[in-house]
């Protein structure tokens, strides 16, 4: 249910996005950044489509479990095997790439607060993990980059 409930706010956020770019606040910021829209809808793809690619890879290999947690289901591999929150970390990145999309500086900057949410939601999505998988998960963790994949000893 948490799942469900947190994708309807992702939802809320992103209209909220779009919102802000017809009726934006007063803000002692520039509307627009300086450079054309076309600069932005690049820079927009350039963050946006490896950040939608690992996002959707993460929701892939975790299949049905990104929206309903199985207790009886192993860890996931695939792109969990290099980062153990895919799907955070392709997110995180996507508020960004609306920001660029958009042209605006506020909605660019007003993105960092993303960041800490996700590294808090993270961190409290390991606990879970570790009461879950126990000494199984707490050596993924050793082994596994939590968003940057670690190198491998060989």
């Amino acid at each position: 249910m948490y799942r469900r409930v947190a994708m309807l706010f992702e939802f809320l956020a992103a209209a909220g996005y779009v919102v802000y770019f017809y009726h934006p606040l007063p803000v002692p910021l520039p509307r627009t950044f300086p450079w054309g829209w076309d600069v932005s809808k690049a820079l927009g793809l350039l963050v946006g489509a490896p950040s939608m690619y690992v996002m959707l890879r993460g929701m892939r290999d975790a299949g049905e479990e990104s929206l309903t947690p199985d207790e009886g289901r192993a860890m996931f591999g695939g792109i969990y095997e290099r980062v153990r929150h895919p799907q955070a970390l392709g997110e995180v990145f996507l508020r960004f790439t609306m920001g660029l999309l958009l042209n605006s500086p506020f909605l660019v900057l007003f993105s960092l607060i993303d960041v800490p949410m996700y590294l808090i939601m993270c961190r409290a999505e390991e606990q879970d993990l570790i009461l879950r998988f126990g000494d199984d998960y707490v050596e993924y963790m050793k082994t596994t980059g939590a968003f940057i994949p670690r190198m491998r000893r060989g």
